[in-house]
């Protein structure tokens, strides 16, 4: 059984903002995510599930991870759920469950494209609408390690309405060169001053992302690197094209320890690490860009991280609650088995 899980991601919410039936009396204007980890278990299974990301997909969200629960605990797929966030403003009830919806026929050719016999880490979902409000894209990015070390790859699909219809036009998987390396290059994420992901969004404007972060043990151990990405450029043009770019390592973000799992939502970025300072294997870490500038890290405090291994965590920004959710994976007790994804609300940092 391998020793990490990975998420996928696309996460999207519906948020209830609802009194009881029958009783339309309000007690609880905000919504608040609870600060002690809360076992995810109408996603997690007896295997391995982790690997977060949140992007918008539509008015549902949709949390794709990465399992080895389709090949007996073997070889990690990407899959997905749909997530219902729900908070009752009479009692102050969370509910943070999956739910069916026939409405993203897409995703079974979209996963065929990714999966292999291999594994498949590290993913990153984004949404947007490439041509005003008629052809809305969905990609993910993410690593498999066919070739003998993870390398990152993309797939996407085009989701264009008509005819009373939804019509699908599939690309990938293609070959994400720019960060090809003979080492692991995995865990893409993407930053901009403007540029975040946030609940009741439809889309995001890509247009406003201004750099790329990956992890890669290029140099040894697992670092923090990020590109920068030209604003002339269409984001899947950039991605795909067949030059290898130069990345800058992230000094304040890397140590000799494994420094791995960069997710970047706004002016938040967290990662994994099992620096020296923590509770014990790999610990969780945030830090704060301040004018184009990242914050010495902080760790998340003994509330979160464990004697166990805490990975690969996303941060989401959700209308309604008063502060932001962060999903993560765990091999703590208690779990039905390997890694189990986690929630947890922390301190509202996304936006400014």
């Amino acid at each position: 059984m391998k020793f990490f899980l990975q998420i996928i991601s696309s996460f999207t919410t519906i948020i209830l903002l609802s009194g009881c039936p029958g009783n339309n009396e309000i007690f609880y204007d905000d919504g608040w995510f609870p600060d002690k980890p809360v076992n995810f278990k109408a996603v997690n299974s007896f295997y391995d599930d982790y690997n977060a990301a949140l992007p918008v997909i539509n008015q549902d969200k949709l949390l794709f991870f990465s399992s080895n629960r389709n090949d007996a605990g073997d070889n990690f797929d990407i899959i997905g759920d749909n997530i219902l966030v729900s908070w009752d403003q009479h009692d102050g009830t969370l509910t943070v469950d999956i739910m069916n919806d026939e409405r993203f026929d897409f995703l079974d050719t979209l996963f065929n494209l990714v999966n292999t016999p291999f594994d498949e880490l590290g993913p990153f979902s984004l949404n947007y609408y490439a041509f005003g409000y008629e052809d809305w894209t969905n990609f993910v990015t993410y690593s498999n390690n066919q070739s003998g070390s993870f390398q990152p790859k993309l797939a996407y699909v085009v989701t264009n309405f008509y005819n009373y219809q939804y019509h699908y036009d599939y690309y990938g998987p293609i070959e994400i060169n720019i960060i090809d390396s003979d080492s692991d290059d995995y865990y893409i994420s993407f930053y901009g001053a403007d540029f975040y992901m946030i609940d009741w969004q439809m889309d995001v404007n890509i247009n406003n992302i201004e750099e790329m972060y990956f992890c890669s043990d290029r140099n040894g151990s697992h670092d923090i690197f990020k590109l920068e990405i030209p604003g002339n450029i269409d984001l899947i043009e950039f991605l795909t094209q067949d030059t290898v770019l130069t990345p800058t390592k992230i000094e304040i973000l890397s140590t000799d320890a494994e420094d791995k799992c960069p997710f970047v939502n706004g002016n938040l970025l967290v990662f994994a690490s099992d620096r020296p300072g923590g509770y014990g294997g790999y610990d969780l870490y945030y830090s704060i860009n301040k004018n184009g500038l990242w914050s010495e890290p902080e760790n998340f405090g003994n509330k979160i991280n464990t004697e166990y291994d805490e990975y690969r965590p996303i941060a989401f920004s959700i209308n309604g609650f008063k502060n932001n959710l962060m999903i993560f994976s765990s091999n703590r007790p208690g779990g039905l088995g390997g890694f189990d994804l986690h929630y947890v609300g922390i301190p509202a940092m996304i936006t400014d």
